[in-house]
């Protein structure tokens, strides 16, 4: 039983329900990471045909939307926390990995709302992110939003290049995908301790 309609999104269907075979693919493993580039494509196609909107698709044309971390900095802040908190993305609830993603993402954003994150729960009440830009203000709604599922950021802040830029719409729409389909679907493979050469 397939649960899309158009023939392209049941082929990647059927693709997500087969053992991988390529190149680009990763396969859970004792918690590791599960990437997978056709359930990504999946994933990315329903989340848009949710939003029902061409305008924020055209948008996000030529954006890479790799579900990854923003570069080895964000991807530290994230480990880090939760290391010293003993905790496991995969174990937590999806909400609160993708809002500690959001958060983590922007150094400035990371170092106001960090002390308001405890090892369950991200009190958004208490948070003060101060005077900040356009781009980090909307990082902070769209982890309010992932966090709460209450409406924080519109389609048409989401489609405005003025107010949101590139790496920012790929950061929410990441995080939107951890909120949907879990942790796994991050790709951390250039951040992993590669073996040293002797």
């Amino acid at each position: 039983m397939l649960f899309t309609e158009t023939p392209y999104l049941q082929s990647l269907e059927r693709q997500m329900t087969e053992i991988p075979r390529h190149r680009d693919s990763y396969v859970r493993c004792n918690s590791r990471n599960q990437y997978s580039s056709a359930a990504v494509k999946l994933a990315l196609r329903i989340l848009l045909d949710s939003f029902d909107c061409a305008k924020l698709e055209k948008r996000m044309k030529g954006i890479s939307m790799k579900p990854t971390f923003v570069d080895e900095r964000h991807y530290d802040r994230f480990r880090r926390f939760f290391y010293r908190n003993t905790l496991s993305p995969a174990h937590c609830s999806r909400n609160y990995v993708a809002a500690v993603f959001l958060l983590s993402s922007d150094p400035i954003l990371w170092k106001n709302t960090r002390r308001h994150i405890s090892r369950d729960a991200v009190n958004f009440g208490k948070m003060h992110i101060g005077s900040v830009d356009t781009a980090t203000y909307a990082t902070f709604k769209a982890a309010k939003e992932v966090y709460t599922d209450k409406a924080e950021i519109t389609v048409s802040e989401l489609c405005d290049s003025t107010l949101v830029n590139d790496r920012t719409i790929s950061n929410v729409f990441t995080a939107m995908l951890i909120e949907n389909n879990g942790y796994g679907i991050v790709d951390t493979t250039k951040f992993q301790e590669q073996p040293k050469a002797v």
